[in-house]
């Protein structure tokens, strides 16, 4: 389509010299204020700082028991161990892969820096994508989409995979309205290597693809078959190009058949069926409203954009309209990834942000004044003078001040973190993980046996004083429920050579272990199982001889650890 617009030099009495202009449908009426590379540099640095101030929980508060687990199992590779056979877990391979690549001394710090870039770049992303079609709305669902990802109760310091993929998500959904908004393959081919990458992270993510479609159909309409086919294509190609590199990754490191069985007991783990539709969607709605009650801001705004939009929402994808479609599908497609299993945990709703920053904030950009208004009526004459529209200075105030608000709530929702990291002050979990750890490392050996059964908190135990266990399962609390098979190998061991030591909390064996909230649910075997036998074993032939909060050190009567036996080491450290 290419309006003609009056040259303004010309009279009213002179032929009028009609000067061919390209307005892309996805185009706002407007033109966009240019940005220089210094300024995309000062934006960029805007989006990290505000990423380092929100996202600091995971520098303050115990890890999350997930990451701690993955730690051991990559530094267990990177010594030589095979993932899934000698070192299993559920996980696909980029995540070890980010780890052994980000890891050092403080584990929390290097993956607090790395999410903190990929918040930034995301962020910048995002911003790219608005600013054409829907501007007003590009700064502040930055800055709400960074605030609220690092405040939401969804994110766990980033220890989980969402954290990850969230940002991957936005980048790849970005790059790919960029090459329909400019009609070259090279951005979806991109788009596809990142939309692979997320997927990896977090598998049914893929229902994320969802959000394309108002895109496929703006690039048929603008571009045609032949065009459009190319760009899915780039697409296609990139994912398939990720996926051949994991392949070939996979074949090189030789665990080509164990990352088969990890697929099929993925799949497994993530069936609809293992819980009723019923007991999923009451599920649902728990942790939904565990969401919102944290946050309501974002509940509002939406329904502010929505009340605003949706009588509008038939007609042609441009502008607002466009990205309340794709916002819509979205975050259909985040909250349907979140009920394979059934489970729903918080942190399966951390991939909802993207969307719902964009509908929080899309009424921005719907509150149009008379000005544009009155170009809208007859885009094809406008005069060069009527093409450059001005935003209503209220809106903008609305929309900076909204970002501010909630930007600074989640910086101040950090600062007591802040405040006690800059004192050097620890939070009484952090505090207790490293007497543990302490105390840990001076009654063991690297090489001696220890079977630590623990969860929470307790799990960075797996990493920081890393001993051999009874089997190749490392932390058992968590394989009953996706690879039982290593479960009853575990208890099995257990049973029949029975370690001096035992770490303990309340999550699987010991004293603390009474009436546990693992009790009577999935992560338990049925009543006769021998784990039951080992729990009653361990009641009867271990004494507790420390104890660190709900944690246990029970060592085996008679054995090495046993300070009343007369085998014990002289000068073993007393509780």
């Amino acid at each position: 389509m290419m309006p003609e617009v009056q040259n303004p030099s010309h009279g009213s009495n002179t032929d009028q010299t009609r000067i061919p202009i390209r307005v892309h449908s996805v185009f706002h009426p407007w033109p966009p204020f240019r940005i220089s590379r210094l300024q995309w540099l000062g934006l960029f640095a805007v989006c990290w700082i505000v990423a380092l101030l929100t996202h600091a929980e995971g520098l303050y508060l115990a890890m999350h028991n997930d990451y701690s687990v993955w730690i051991r199992v990559a530094r267990d590779c990177q010594s030589g161990l095979t993932l899934y056979e000698d070192a299993p877990d559920n996980k696909l391979p980029p995540l070890f892969l980010l780890i052994r690549l980000i890891d050092g001394p403080r584990p929390e710090v290097s993956l607090y820096l790395t999410e903190s870039v990929l918040a930034a770049l995301g962020g910048l992303a995002l911003f790219a994508a608005l600013r054409r079609t829907a501007p007003r709305s590009a700064l502040p669902a930055v800055l709400l989409l960074i605030a609220w990802t690092g405040t939401s109760g969804t994110f766990y310091g980033a220890q989980i995979t969402e954290a990850i993929s969230v940002w991957l998500d936005v980048i790849a959904l970005c790059l790919f309205f960029c090459s329909v908004r400019r009609g070259r393959p090279l951005p979806a081919l991109l788009a596809g290597v990142f939309f692979f990458l997320m997927v990896s992270f977090r598998i049914p993510a893929v229902l994320h693809a969802l959000a394309y479609a108002p895109l496929l159909v703006v690039c048929f309409r603008d571009w045609g078959a032949a065009k459009t086919a190319r760009i899915v294509g780039a697409f296609a190609g990139g994912i398939f190009l990720a996926l051949l590199l994991l392949l070939a990754h996979v074949r090189l490191a030789g665990y080509w058949e164990p990352f088969v069985g990890n697929l099929v007991r993925n799949y497994r783990y993530g069936a609809l069926h293992r819980m009723p539709l019923g007991e999923s969607l009451k599920n649902c709605l728990a942790t939904t409203m565990g969401i919102v009650r944290r946050n309501p801001g974002f509940l509002i705004l939406m329904s502010i954009s929505l009340i605003l939009l949706l009588p509008k929402a038939w007609g042609t994808l441009r502008h607002e309209r466009l990205w309340l479609w794709i916002g819509l599908l979205w975050l259909a497609g985040a909250v349907a990834g979140a009920f394979p299993g059934g489970r729903h945990f918080p942190h399966y709703y951390h991939v909802i942000w993207p969307p719902v920053a964009i509908l929080s904030t899309l009424w921005l950009s719907s509150m149009r004044n008379a000005s544009r208004a009155s170009s809208a009526a007859s885009p094809l004459t406008t005069s060069h003078s009527s093409l450059t529209t001005h935003h209503s200075p209220l809106t903008r105030r609305l929309g900076w001040g909204v970002a501010f608000v909630f930007t600074a709530l989640a910086v101040l929702h950090n600062g007591r973190g802040w405040v006690a990291l800059a004192r050097g002050e620890d939070s009484l979990p952090r505090l207790e993980v490293r007497q543990a750890a302490d105390y840990l490392s001076r009654i063991t050996s690297p090489n001696e046996p220890v079977a630590v059964c623990v969860w929470d908190q307790w799990a960075e135990l797996y990493w920081r004083v890393p001993r051999p266990g009874p089997t190749r399962c490392v932390a058992p609390q968590c394989f009953y429920g996706f690879q039982q098979e290593l479960f009853d190998e575990w208890v099995q061991a257990m049973l029949a050579n029975p370690p001096n030591l035992i770490v303990a909390d309340g999550s699987l064996l010991g004293p603390t272990c009474v009436n546990s909230k693992y009790d009577n649910t999935e992560f338990r075997p049925p009543p006769g199982d021998p784990f039951y036998t080992l729990r009653q074993l361990v009641q009867d032939d271990y004494l507790e001889i420390h104890r660190i909060g709900d944690l246990c050190f029970l060592a085996r009567r008679g054995g090495s650890h046993d300070l009343h036996s007369a085998s014990s080491v002289t000068g073993s450290p007393s509780p």
